[in-house]
């Protein structure tokens, strides 16, 4: 026997026996030190003996020539024996009535297959037969998985010998192997796609390729789905392999479920969940096509292409497969898809990418995540390629009518349904104006035909009814772009305003008048609005009049100087946004006027800013109460983290970044010690909201502690942090502001040790 650790090696043995079985069976020993042919000759004479050996012994024996082909290899010199002895022998076990001993054989051949020498003369014995003949059998899934891992390993050494044979069993299984609820049919199909790539001749004389077709409309998971396409698209792809399908036939498979009624079952007799389960399948392999350019090409071209199948289909009044299709053009386009809502407004407000998501949160991406949703992409030196792709896209379905075609599904359908396309209809007339050049987008916003129908009495009431909402609702849509996207985020609506303000485009106040009479009309209507805003006279602040509140603070060039009534209104509300008297700061962050509030006091600050000498006194005032509580509350400290993510505490923060950007603001802050104190949290665990805060709402377009600040934070705070920052400060002040910080990505990179985004 060998000496000191032996190296272990695939052993099924207990896995069909228990230990005390074996042990009283007798287990059988394998002496690496002797000549590899005794071992050999002793494991080929015991596995080919019909009496006096149990099923545990040869399983044993085949264990062990596994354990030996592991220690010395194939090759015939070493081994003693020809390989076509060999595999005469390992035959034998395949038609043993023990099944644990037909496992084990499969997975010596297995082991024995290493290169193509071999590979052929197991497949001139004709083993093949037996290994199909395990795939077939739907009784023993052990048996199965052995044979599907050994023909895997045939494809891997030389898929051009693999056999019909196998070629054929996998094939069975994956036509029918769903209605005999199969448990290996996903299997198999995988292998079929594998054996594609690398043998698509023998695929497609099997007709392997339809099977692929087949499953792809009736599989729901989106990954398998998009591998199943992919197969059939990389053999479109490539000239030597596209001769192998029938694209006016085969591909076509996968619009199936839209175009025929009557798909593998009359309408009627199919529950709605299947016909639903096969509209999502052919929805998936519909988007995987038009994402590579050969589905693209195919799907596109002139003739009886799909992609006039599809538009075609919807002149065709039946509501479940337009709704289908509207489906699909919406994940084509990349749009989102809008609630099912009988009202216009509310359908197209589901779709607005500015909506508040959860990934927003404080205590997830924040900022940088709303950023990435909301902003444009920016650059400056290339064209974005996703529009060029689109674009294409879009050109192929305007020339193939599919204008007209929403045209017909807008006056004819169910309200639902009327509601989506014009919605669809009115996001494509926006990316036609926006990524189409103009001699291909410019005939298009006439839509003559809808503003016709809404126009002509010709047509009956109910469609011109129709057609007059959507040309108004495309009204209201256009507006809308017009308006464009706002940011939820009151963070992000500030690093936008002190981006355009950094760049000179800061709006300013209109003069005030020099007559004597219209500014006293000004003070009368100012003194009024003070008056009604019940900021004076009610104790409770709920029940102040916000709105007028802001339109004071909004006034042009009130002066502090020698007005008592506007004296004590600042001092009420520097009272309402101190955080030591737990008004503001204790209100929770879903507070129906919780935004209004906030809006309130960042206007509040900026008036108390451009008051300058006579509203300095309440600004530092104030920031002196927001440092201590923020970084010197006894007791406090510990819970500042959660109070962060649940109340209005958090937009102190956004207080502070207004002042960041102005210089006297900058001042004050130096003043409070404000910057000293965020520099001490840099080093500091579990402050990451702190962090995030501090980062979003500072302003670094100027030379100052506020980049001194980001400096230390990019190079002292946690990978986390480290990561959100850099995240955004690429999105907004490497881009947006007029400068960029002076720590560039190169020297961060270079300072956290290399370690990338």
């Amino acid at each position: 026997m060998t000496h000191g650790v032996q190296p272990t090696w695939p052993c099924i043995t207990s896995y069909f026996f228990p230990i005390g079985r074996e042990r009283a069976e007798g287990s059988v020993p394998l002496d690496l030190s002797r000549e590899p042919k005794e071992n050999l000759q002793e494991i080929l004479e015991n596995i080919v003996k019909q009496d006096g050996i149990s099923s545990v012994c040869k399983l044993c024996h085949l264990n062990n020539f596994v354990k030996l082909l592991c220690s010395v290899g194939i090759a015939e010199d070493k081994l003693g024996f020809t390989y076509e002895e060999i595999i005469i022998c390992l035959r034998l076990t395949l038609l043993n009535e023990a099944r644990e001993v037909r496992v084990a054989g499969l997975q010596s051949f297995r082991y024995l297959i290493r290169d193509s020498n071999v590979l052929g003369k197991v497949l001139l014995l004709q083993v093949d037969y037996l290994i199909a003949r395990f795939i077939d059998i739907q009784k023993n899934d052990s048996e199965r998985t052995q044979a599907l891992r050994l023909a895997r390993k045939m494809i891997s050494v030389n898929a051009l010998l693999f056999p019909s044979s196998v070629t054929n069993s996998l094939i069975a299984v994956g036509n029918n192997g769903k209605q005999a609820h199969d448990q290996m049919t996903r299997a198999c199909i995988a292998i079929i796609c594998e054996l594609s790539f690398k043998n698509p001749v023998l695929v497609a004389q099997r007709g392997g390729l339809s099977t692929i077709l087949r499953n792809v409309t009736s599989c729901q998971l989106s990954r398998i789905n998009e591998a199943l396409m992919t197969t059939i698209l990389h053999l479109l792809n490539h000239p030597h392999t596209r001769q192998y399908i029938r694209v006016d036939v085969e591909l076509e498979q996968i619009l199936a479920p839209y175009t025929d009624f009557h798909y593998q079952n009359p309408a009627e007799e199919r529950p709605k969940e299947e016909r639903d389960d096969q509209f999502t399948a052919s929805k998936m392999s519909l988007v995987a096509s038009f994402c590579s350019w050969s589905g693209i090409i195919n799907l596109c071209k002139s003739g009886n292409s799909g992609i006039q199948s599809l538009i075609g289909l919807l002149c065709i009044p039946n509501m479940e497969v337009r709704k289908g299709l509207l489906e699909v053009l919406f994940e084509i386009f990349q749009l989102t898809l809008p609630r099912a809502s009988a009202d216009f407004h509310e359908a197209l407000t589901s779709t607005d990418s500015g909506r508040f998501k959860d990934n927003w949160r404080l205590s997830d991406g924040f900022v940088a995540s709303e950023a990435k949703t909301v902003l444009p992409q920016r650059s400056g030196s290339r064209p974005d390629l996703m529009d060029n792709y689109l674009a294409l896209l879009l050109s192929a379905f305007i020339k193939t009518g599919l204008f007209e075609a929403l045209v017909d599904v807008i006056t004819s359908s169910t309200d639902v349904i009327s509601i989506w396309a014009t919605i669809l209809l009115g996001e494509l007339l926006h990316m036609a104006n926006t990524i189409l050049p103009h001699s291909q987008s410019h005939h298009l916003y006439c839509l003559p035909s809808l503003v016709n129908m809404a126009a002509c009495c010709d047509y009956p009431p109910e469609k011109r009814l129709r057609a007059s909402a959507a040309v108004n609702d495309l009204k209201d849509f256009h507006q809308r772009k017009k308006r464009g996207i706002k940011p939820t985020s009151l963070f992000l609506d500030h690093i936008l305003r002190t981006a355009v303000e950094s760049q000179g485009c800061k709006d300013t106040h209109s003069k005030t008048p020099k007559d004597i009479v219209i500014i006293k009309d000004y003070e009368d209507s100012l003194l009024s609005l003070v008056r009604d805003s019940h900021v004076l006279s009610h104790r409770e602040t709920m029940d102040w009049n916000w709105h007028h509140i802001e339109t004071i603070l909004k006034w042009p060039h009130v002066s502090l100087r020698g007005n008592e009534l506007m004296h004590k209104f600042v001092q009420r509300l520097v009272f309402f946004y101190k955080p030591s008297l737990q008004l503001y700061s204790d209100l929770e962050v879903e507070h129906p006027k919780g935004r209004q509030l906030t809006v309130v006091g960042c206007q509040f600050v900026e008036f108390l800013l451009a008051s300058e000498e006579d509203g300095q006194m309440y600004l530092e005032d104030l920031v002196r109460d927001i440092v201590h509580y923020l970084f010197f509350s006894a007791g406090h400290k510990d819970q500042l983290s959660s109070r962060l993510l649940v109340t209005l505490s958090q937009n102190y923060f956004l207080f502070l970044g207004i002042l960041s950007a102005h210089p006297h603001g900058v001042r004050l802050l130096e003043k409070g010690r404000v910057f000293q104190c965020l520099l001490g949290l840099c080093s500091l665990q579990h402050q990451e909201h702190l962090l995030k805060l501090t980062v979003s709402a500072l302003d670094y377009s100027r030379d100052g502690l506020a980049r001194v600040l980001l400096s230390k934070i990019l190079t002292a705070a946690s990978d986390k942090i480290g990561d959100y920052v850099s995240k955004h400060s690429f999105s907004f002040y490497f881009e947006i502001t007029a400068e960029s910080t002076q720590v560039t990505p190169d020297v961060w990179l270079d300072r956290r040790g290399g370690k990338g985004v």
